[in-house]
């Protein structure tokens, strides 16, 4: 998770990958424990999308209702994951339903830019690069 992002760049920016890579690109935005989006963008366009959020953050932000449309997902997952794909699409909690789908994926969805800066590692550090995508 990039804490550079503002709420709507994360997707404007996997909308444009998009276009450019022949692969479908997944997009998450955590906000606050009151907000999580995930959505998977091929060829420019938004193929589906999910939102999670609480009622009263629904109104506050005057948010419509995004589910995403299992059978779309599952042309991007395999097929022993549709179902707990579908039981992850009814959570109701937003941090929970991170953790879910980070099981699923078996990728860290927690990870913030500033991770480096609590390891002593300059080893592991040194393999990875920071982009600023914002300029």
């Amino acid at each position: 998770m990039n804490d550079s992002f503002y709420w709507g760049e994360v997707e404007a920016f996997g909308e444009e990958l998009s276009s450019f890579i022949n692969s479908p690109i997944l997009t998450i935005s955590y906000f606050d424990d009151d907000l999580f989006e995930l959505n998977f963008f091929l060829n420019g366009g938004l193929q589906t999308g999910h939102i999670w959020y609480s009622e009263e953050t629904r109104e506050a932000y005057e948010l419509e209702e995004k589910r995403a449309d299992i059978s779309i997902l599952s042309e991007h997952i395999e097929y022993q994951h549709i179902k707990k794909s579908n039981e992850i699409l009814n959570i109701d909690d937003c941090e929970q339903a991170v953790e879910e789908l980070q099981n699923l994926l078996e990728i860290p969805l927690w990870i913030k830019s500033d991770w480096s800066e609590d390891i002593d590692d300059k080893e592991l550090i040194n393999k990875f690069e920071k982009h600023n995508l914002n300029n």
